[in-house]
């Protein structure tokens, strides 16, 4: 099992069943940045070790969508600034591009 502390705001989850990951994206707001104040925290884990892959801050808003079958790839829309779609890669020394 994997056990994640995920504080207060708008959360979204998709999984990965043929990988055994999951990405969360949290929303928050940075307080005291005035030029980039929304972000969002994305997390990426693995059900069949109970760890945490990766943790990454990103500039704007994101509701998750969807992730790739080999659970390295995911797919969000961003709700502020504009809404487009962004699909983020988690890279093989676990960045996220």
């Amino acid at each position: 099992a994997v056990h994640l502390t995920v504080e207060y705001g708008h959360h979204g989850m998709a999984v990965s069943p043929e990988s055994g990951r999951f990405v969360i994206a949290q929303r928050f707001e940075r307080k005291g940045n005035k030029t980039d104040p929304l972000a969002s925290k994305v997390v990426v884990g693995d059900l069949t070790t109970g760890k945490v892959v990766g943790t990454w801050e990103i500039g704007g808003q994101f509701d998750l969508c969807d992730m790739s079958p080999d659970g390295t790839r995911f797919v969000a829309k961003s709700v502020w600034p504009g809404a487009k779609l962004t699909l983020f890669t988690v890279t093989p020394d676990n960045g996220l591009s």
